[in-house]
């Protein structure tokens, strides 16, 4: 049947920093489900699920979506899609994780972080082999970290290892303060794409941005990971766009320049989230013609651009800018679907493949 939903309602979880819910989306007019999240699990040391219940309470916003009046909390979201889903295995392939907050950065607009170990991490993996033993999983889907950094996650080899079973493609969040083996692993294979929030190329500009003095180490990694990935653009050197900190030219300049160097091939530009929904309705002219500076120069440096979160949804209000690039979060564009294509072949059941194949990139 066709209707209005996106991949997170009918195949996708997401496992937030204290409560389980449909999606992390949350800068549209609807807000996203932060605000009415499928269970709450506070303070526990393992995560358990109603899979049952889950599954229902999914049909319920199916079928609102269905009607002339979507659920409201994905109202002016910017990945619906009004296309024929299919869900009638009702099992799970877009899986996101976001339950941890240990990071050694304590980034200016992040206001998620917890020193590591101070919070002790609830675990999941026993209920993800439930979703396993249900046969709840689809082939071929993706899963998403972010949360904190995954160097500090004690389940994600275990994670890793149970999706990789199932043909599983990774969208990774790290701050790369610290190198991980296993995502160089994921690299080599073509089965990952690793993003890494740098800011800034100024070293001084990283300290007051990351309150961290990891600069070379950052940078470093960075450089070991574009080194090994098959896949040219699956390492993805990003920039969040903070006003009266790193908002200039200069500063994408150096940026770029310093990414290039890296042997890094893709880039993502962001807006900082906090002062996108505060300024939603008067975001200065100077930040979109920053994001077109970004376009142009990234064409000259040779570096794929793409746009973020925030910024995708941003743009997607004010479309006089950028309409060629808004960023559907966590789908795979133009070159990278050249790329990938190549790595997945015969996956043609891919949840990732359909939407390629929907949005005619």
């Amino acid at each position: 049947m066709k209707y209005t939903s996106c991949e997170a309602i009918e195949q996708g979880i997401a496992f937030m920093h204290n409560y389980v819910t449909f999606c992390c989306n949350y800068s549209h007019e609807g807000g996203g489900f932060d605000s009415s999240p499928f269970m709450v699990y506070g303070d526990t040391k393992e995560i358990s699920i109603d899979w049952e219940k889950y599954f229902k309470s999914k049909d319920y916003i199916r079928e609102q979506n269905k009607t002339d009046m979507p659920y409201p909390e994905c109202k002016g979201c910017l990945y619906l899609m009004n296309m024929n889903w299919n869900n009638d295995n009702q099992k799970l392939s877009y899986i996101n994780f976001n339950h941890w907050k240990d990071c050694d950065t304590n980034c200016i607009y992040c206001g998620i972080k917890e020193a590591p170990g101070k919070i002790k991490i609830p675990k999941l993996y026993k209920s993800l082999k439930e979703l396993e033993k249900k046969h709840l999983i689809e082939e071929k889907g993706m899963v998403m970290f972010g949360g904190g950094d995954i160097a500090f996650l004690p389940e994600f080899k275990d994670i890793v290892r149970l999706f990789k079973k199932y043909n599983y493609s990774f969208n990774i969040a790290t701050s790369a303060t610290h190198y991980v083996p296993i995502l160089s692993e994921l690299l080599k294979e073509g089965s990952v794409e690793i993003r890494i929030s740098v800011d800034s190329a100024k070293e001084e500009t990283f300290r007051k941005i990351k309150r961290t003095t990891f600069y070379n180490t950052v940078w470093n990694n960075m450089k070991r990971y574009a080194k090994v990935q098959k896949i040219p653009y699956c390492v993805r050197s990003k920039f969040i766009i903070i006003p009266n900190v790193n908002d200039s030219k200069e500063e994408i300049d150096l940026w770029l320049k310093k990414t290039k160097e890296c042997g890094v091939k893709s880039i993502l530009l962001d807006i900082e989230g906090g002062y996108y929904r505060k300024h939603k309705n008067s975001i200065p002219e100077s930040i979109y013609e920053l994001f077109e500076y970004t376009k142009d120069r990234a064409k000259e440096f040779d570096l794929y651009f793409l746009v973020f979160d925030h910024a995708s949804q941003m743009l997607s209000e004010n479309n006089n800018y950028l309409s060629e690039y808004y960023f559907f979060k966590d789908i795979t564009q133009h070159k990278i679907k050249e790329c990938i294509t190549k790595n997945i072949e015969n996956r043609n059941k891919s949840l990732l493949n359909k939407l390629l194949g929907k949005l005619n990139l």
